[in-house]
């Protein structure tokens, strides 16, 4: 019989998709304020994988992703908690016709994978808490991520997947540092 022992913490990361004028430094800030300092920033890139976000935020949108140093809790409430804070700081930021102008998709890498969070459900979702699912996003094999039927498109891109192998050495450095490896 295998043997109960608490789960490690994760690593919390933000990718967060806005129109080109959206003062970043604004969201930076507020989340920092919550979540801690930052030992991730990814290079801001184009984002033109899909033209969903469109109608309600413009054309040439920007993306990027975000990790902090604070590893957060694996519990429902704390995993619900910040899907529920990025949706209040969208809110925070939406345009004079109520339109917004950055998504946040808050995630969580582990040493195995990658799980994003969101208020969407579906077959592949598991419920957290409050009207907040997680999502198994992808998985890390050996050397690399690993779709799943459901991932999404653009975790498949090499700029993306170079951002998740980013933030798991960051993730897995901290846990050698504080002798969990």
């Amino acid at each position: 019989m295998g043997q109960v022992s608490p789960f490690l913490p994760v690593k919390l990361f933000i990718g967060c998709l806005f129109q080109s004028q959206f003062e970043f430094s604004k969201f930076l800030k507020r989340a920092t304020s919550i979540w801690g300092d930052l030992d991730y920033q990814s290079d801001v890139f184009d984002f033109s994988h899909t033209r969903y976000y469109e109608p309600e935020m413009g054309p040439q949108l920007k993306k990027c992703f975000v990790g902090f140093k604070n590893l957060v809790s694996t519990d429902a409430k704390t995993l619900a908690s910040i899907k529920l804070k990025t949706q209040e700081f969208e809110v925070t930021f939406l345009d004079d016709m109520g339109h917004r102008v950055v998504n946040l998709d808050p995630g969580v890498v582990t040493l195995y994978n990658v799980m994003l969070l969101t208020t969407k459900n579906f077959s592949h979702r598991t419920p957290l808490m409050d009207g907040i699912y997680s999502e198994l996003t992808v998985l890390y094999h050996k050397t690399g991520w690993q779709a799943l039927p459901w991932t999404y498109p653009d975790f498949l891109l090499n700029t993306y997947q170079n951002v998740l192998t980013t933030l798991r050495k960051n993730y897995k450095v901290q846990l050698e540092s504080m002798g969990t490896l």
